[in-house]
């Protein structure tokens, strides 16, 4: 980690947590509804989601990933992941890109998206409801903009940063048996982003995985990206990954990926973490890929 920040980048994730409860959908072809959850005092990871993205086309414009290679079409995902990107971010933050088309009929005719309210798993209305679609800028990359204010007095709930994800499935895999999870227990994942794309730098730009049988509210599996594309061991995520790789010894709060839970993730992606001493500037940070490998 940055030196710069090592002491004060204990940033909410709020990664995936996705709206997943209800829309989560959260994040099928609709705006993928990022509902955001609050993050945790200077350093938990909150909760962030995506909605069902009803409406969203599936498109022409990337290439079908093979394998444990995982790559993107207009907003929806190929090879092991075939569910739709959100995004999601914090009430405090703003994002430019993407925007939401409320009528998929006329992508021409678009808003903002912008956090739900602190504490809410509902995002309709603030994102982009079920009826409408994500309008990415990049037919093969999950491309997002926007900016992320300082930290003030410790209000990571409502400023934790901006979170790109996808989701396993169409329709979004839920505990009762609707869509699909991961479904194949995988060592290691890769995500290729382009960091410089943020500035100043971003010491806590983090991948995060979340579990179909994980609550709306409940914190997601994340660790810090050290290097673009560079494999990460998924049992050295956890759901407090500021504070290192592994969970501390005796932790209550802190829980561990094992080997069995891989298979039931329902979501994956990227979180552009807040901080108390910068202001970061996004543009044109891209997902590229995500890639499992056994």
């Amino acid at each position: 980690m940055n030196a710069r920040n090592s002491t004060i980048v204990k940033v909410s994730l709020a990664l995936a947590s996705l709206a997943m409860c209800i829309a989560f959908g959260i994040f099928a072809a609709s705006c993928a509804n990022g509902d955001t959850g609050g993050g945790g005092n200077g350093g938990s990871t909150g909760t962030g989601g995506g909605g069902p993205s009803a409406g969203g086309s599936t498109g022409n414009g990337g290439s079908t990933g093979g394998g444990g290679t995982v790559t993107f079409a207009d907003g929806r995902a190929q090879g092991p992941m075939t569910g739709y990107a959100f995004l999601s971010l914090g009430p405090s933050d703003t994002a430019t890109s993407p925007v939401c088309a409320e009528d998929p009929n006329n992508p021409t005719n678009t808003r903002p998206i912008a956090g739900p309210p602190v504490g809410s798993c509902d995002a309709v209305g603030k994102t982009c409801p079920t009826t409408g679609m994500t309008v990415w800028s990049d037919k093969a990359k999950l491309c997002i903009s926007g900016s992320i204010p300082i930290v003030v007095n410790s209000d990571y709930k409502s400023n934790w940063g901006l979170q790109i994800g996808v989701n396993t499935s169409d329709p979004p895999a839920d505990t009762s048996g609707k869509g699909k999870t991961l479904g194949d227990t995988f060592s290691t994942v890769a995500f290729t982003v382009n960091p410089s794309a943020v500035t100043p730098s971003n010491p806590a730009i983090r991948a995060f995985v979340h579990l179909v049988s994980q609550a709306c509210t409940a914190d997601p599996y994340c660790a810090t990206i050290q290097t673009s594309g560079a494999p990460m061991t998924l049992t050295d995520f956890n759901t407090e990954c500021w504070a290192g790789t592994k969970c501390a010894a005796g932790s209550t709060t802190c829980f561990q990926l094992k080997p069995e839970d891989v298979p039931n993730i329902d979501k994956a992606g990227v979180q552009i973490s807040s901080d108390i001493s910068y202001v970061y500037t996004v543009n044109n940070f891209c997902l590229d890929q995500i890639v499992f490998a056994k």
